[in-house]
């Protein structure tokens, strides 16, 4: 049985995206997330918690959603997509599922 969402958007799961903080990116610039409880970001989007040596985002109830990764300005990633759920890890240049 799928959890129980309370939020109405219809979709399960998480996805959660981890960013190294050696690579300096500490904000995620998010749109287009199949959960309509996350808002498109306006540039640079919001800063991620540090939790241990990563930045750390988690959309809940989300199995799609773009991403730019960001140093607070104009230093930053390329469009970054996710298509399902799961945890994925920054690694300098793309997402790698974990």
């Amino acid at each position: 049985d799928a959890p129980e969402i309370a939020d109405g958007s219809g979709v399960s799961g998480t996805v959660k995206v981890i960013v190294p903080s050696n690579y300096g990116y500490t904000h995620i610039h998010y749109w287009d997330c199949n959960n309509s409880s996350y808002i498109n970001t306006t540039w640079p989007g919001v800063k991620m918690p540090l939790n241990g040596s990563n930045y750390e985002f988690i959309f809940e109830n989300t199995s799609k959603v773009k991403i730019v990764f960001n140093k607070g300005g104009n230093e930053k990633t390329g469009d970054l997509s996710i298509g399902s759920s799961g945890t994925y890890k920054f690694n300098g240049s793309s997402l790698t599922k974990q």
